[in-house]
C-alpha cells in the first residue's frame, strides 16, 4: 500500500511497481490533508489483510505523537517504510510551497522513526526497493548480514553501504565461527575468500554458490544474506535463481 502527499510521485512509483509484476493493495494521495490524515490511512492499511507492506511519502507529519504511536503499532505486524522529504533548507521551502509542510529536525525525526520501527528511505528508489523486498520477506531478526558475491569490488561497496554511519544503513557484517569458515572452505576455490564478504571470484560455480548459501542459511551468526550472482561469471547459470 502507498500513502503519499504527492499524487504524481505516487503514480510514478506505482508505474515502477507494475513493471516488476507486483500489485498495489491501495494508493491514497492525502495531499495537504484537508480532511484525511496519514494516521487514518495508516490505520486502514494496517488492518487490511491484502496489504503486505506500507510505504509512505510525507513532507511533514500532522500529529507527531499520534503518528509515532500508530506507526509503532503497524510495524509490529507489517513493514512500514517512509520517505520524508524537506531535509535541507531549500527542500523544506519547496515542501512548504507544495503542501504547506513545516520543517522538522532531521536527526530528531530519524531517531523517532527508528524507535517506532519505521524503515527510513532517503530517495524514491530506496522507497520502492524497500517496499518491494519487504512485501515478500519480513525484516531480519537482527543486524548481522552476510554477503556472497563473485566480484570482490561489489562486496567491498556493499560492505560500505551496510556499515557506514553516514550514508550506510548501520548494519553489521556477520562474523563466522571457525567451524563455519571450515565448512565454507569446502566449497570455495583456494583463491576465494570465505571471510565476510564471501568472494567466490569470477571462477565460482552455481554448485559452490548454492552450497555456501545453505551454510549461511543454517548459521546462527547470520540474520540476513545479500547475494550477488553476476551474469558475467561463466560457471554460474540461471539455475542459481532457483537456489
Amino acid at each position: 500500500a502507498f500513502i503519499s502527499q504527492s499524487g504524481a510521485l505516487g503514480l510514478l512509483v506505482m508505474d515502477s511497481i507494475t513493471e516488476f509484476g507486483m500489485g498495489v493493495s491501495g494508493f491514497v494521495n492525502i495531499g495537504n490533508r484537508a480532511d484525511v490524515t496519514e494516521v487514518e490511512v495508516l490505520s486502514m492499511f494496517m488492518d487490511d489483510p491484502n496489504t503486505r507492506s506500507i510505504v509512505l511519502y510525507l513532507e511533514s507529519i500532522s500529529d507527531g505523537a499520534t503518528f509515532f504511536s500508530k506507526a509503532m503499532e503497524a510495524s509490529l505486524t507489517k513493514p512500514v517504510v517512509m520517505l520524508k522529504t524537506g531535509r535541507s533548507e531549500e527542500s523544506s521551502r519547496a515542501a512548504s510551497f507544495h503542501t504547506g509542510a513545516m520543517a522538522t529536525d532531521d536527526r530528531v525525526l530519524d531517531g523517532v522513526l527508528r524507535q517506532a520501527g519505521v524503515i527510513c528511505a532517503y530517495d524514491e528508489v530506496e522507497l520502492l526497493d524497500y517496499g518491494k523486498v519487504l512485501a515478500y520477506q519480513s525484516p531480519p531478526s537482527g543486524d548481522r548480514i552476510a554477503v556472497i558475491t563473485t566480484a570482490g569490488g561489489v562486496g567491498v561497496v556493499t560492505t560500505d553501504l551496510l556499515t557506514t554511519a553516514h550514508d550506510g544503513v548501520r548494519l553489521r557484517m556477520a562474523a563466522f565461527s571457525p567451524e563455519e569458515k571450515a565448512e565454507l572452505r569446502k566449497y570455495a576455490l583456494p583463491i576465494a575468500s570465505v571471510n565476510n564478504p564471501i568472494d567466490l571470484t569470477a571462477d565460482g560455480s552455481s554448485e559452490a554458490y548454492a552450497a555456501i548459501l545453505n551454510v549461511l542459511v543454517e548459521s546462527d551468526n547470520v540474520d540476513g544474506i545479500i547475494a550477488y550472482a553476476l551474469p558475467q561469471t561463466p560457471k554460474i547459470g540461471v539455475d542459481i535463481v532457483e537456489t
